[in-house]
């Protein structure tokens, strides 16, 4: 392993890691970081203050560029899946709770059968089951009350 002080900001073993950052690698990933641009040529020199040419800015941009990227889309696919992993609850706690209420109401369904069963072999036939749950009139009509004072003499 080679310890190496970054000059540039780098990705190292899928963790993010910023100029001044030192790491251990092996050869091939010193390799690739010099030529992003993240890690000095010279892994035992601090980094030199040097003039780029333009093939040698334009890979140093491109690995920073692609370092951002990279760091950009984790944190937004991470966001995501976050927001998708809360959604997914939310809709599955609606689910469960649909499933009890379907529960309750198709037992509620079969004890009214039963009793409607019930009620149909205890009816004679040809006489309706008797309707217990509304309420049934009382047999003779209440007698209106006896008109008192003008409303009494109007006839």
């Amino acid at each position: 392993m080679i310890t190496v002080t970054l000059i540039g900001p780098a990705k190292v073993g899928g963790l993010r890691k910023r100029p001044g950052d030192v790491v251990e690698v092996d050869p091939t990933t010193l390799g690739q970081l010099v030529e992003a641009g993240a890690a000095p040529r010279d892994p035992d020199a601090t980094a030199p203050v040097r003039t780029l040419t333009q093939a040698e800015f334009e890979t140093a941009v491109a690995g920073a560029a692609k370092v951002l990227a990279e760091t950009m889309l984790d944190a937004a696919l991470e966001g995501v899946a976050e927001a998708f992993e809360a959604e997914k609850n939310a809709t599955l706690a609606r689910a469960i709770e649909a499933e009890a209420q379907r529960d309750m109401l198709q037992d509620r369904v079969l004890e009214l059968q039963a009793q409607l069963a019930a009620a149909t072999e205890n009816t004679p036939a040809g006489e309706a089951p008797p309707d217990t749950d509304t309420p049934q009139p009382s047999e003779k009509a209440a007698k209106p009350a006896p008109k008192t004072g003008a409303a009494a003499t109007k006839g």
